[in-house]
């Protein structure tokens, strides 16, 4: 081989050794980024959430159960806590805690499974409330609003935690449950896996600020300070959703 084309072919692969290390750079930056922001905003938002609850109940933590408050204040914690964090743990807990692979799937599992409880006591005492107001002659009625699935938020949210229990469930079976399923077909299934987590996690983020519009309405147009918090959530939320996405974009090698 001439010896230019020698000289070609070293730079070459120098140049592609130099792109690699690049990406990993960048992709270690974007993980750390994406982490510890997530795992700054995700408890700030259900501080807010948990403040304006309780200032709507007097100074009383909004802990009854079969109350309306209840509701937000479980799926804010489903959703916009455990959730964001089970996601992004999983992609950046092994990578820059060094966790073992088998221990970063059961955090990931055990944190999205408990999102999924408490999601599942959230949409419940809610149904309670609704149940209680088609009794007091408040719903269901002639000329009344349903009972149940009112407005939009209703069937979003209704949607997403289908979503989210099919894909845990998947999750268990498929990935951490052991011997329960081929490695050929973990492989191929790993596509799909992701694919439903990105509709569970970002769909439960997008249902939060559907809540609060359905809550709020145009008295959510007010400057009023817990009006102004519940917009603070909005925006923290849409933020959370942008770190998780770099989180999950960012390279891996």
């Amino acid at each position: 081989m001439p010896e230019e084309e020698v000289e070609l072919a070293n730079d070459s692969k120098d140049n592609g050794a130099k792109v690699v290390e690049a990406r990993k750079r960048v992709g270690k930056l974007a993980m750390v980024a994406s982490s510890i922001g997530a795992h700054i905003i995700a408890p700030l938002i259900l501080g807010l959430m948990y403040s304006v609850l309780m200032a709507s109940n007097g100074g009383v933590p909004p802990m009854e159960w079969g109350s309306f408050l209840l509701h937000p204040l479980l799926m804010t914690l489903a959703y916009g806590f455990l959730a964001p964090l089970g996601s992004v743990g999983y992609v950046s807990y092994e990578r820059l805690l060094g966790l073992s692979h088998s221990k970063a799937k059961l955090v990931h599992t055990t944190i999205q499974g408990a999102a999924v409880v408490i999601g599942g006591l959230g949409i419940r005492t809610m149904w309670i409330k609704h149940d209680a107001l088609q009794a007091a002659g408040i719903l269901g009625g002639s000329g009344q609003p349903p009972t149940h699935y009112q407005t939009g938020h209703s069937f979003v949210g209704a949607a997403v935690y289908a979503v989210f229990v099919l894909q845990w469930i998947g999750g268990l079976f498929i990935y951490l449950l052991p011997a329960m399923v081929p490695p050929v077909l973990k492989k191929g299934l790993l596509p799909l896996h992701i694919l439903l987590g990105c509709i569970a996690v970002f769909g439960s983020l997008a249902s939060i600020n559907t809540g609060i519009l359905s809550w709020r309405g145009v008295d959510g147009r007010s400057l009023d300070p817990k009006d102004l918090m519940l917009k603070s959530v909005s925006l923290l939320t849409f933020l959370l959703a942008v770190l998780l996405a770099l989180a999950l974009a960012a390279p891996r090698s």
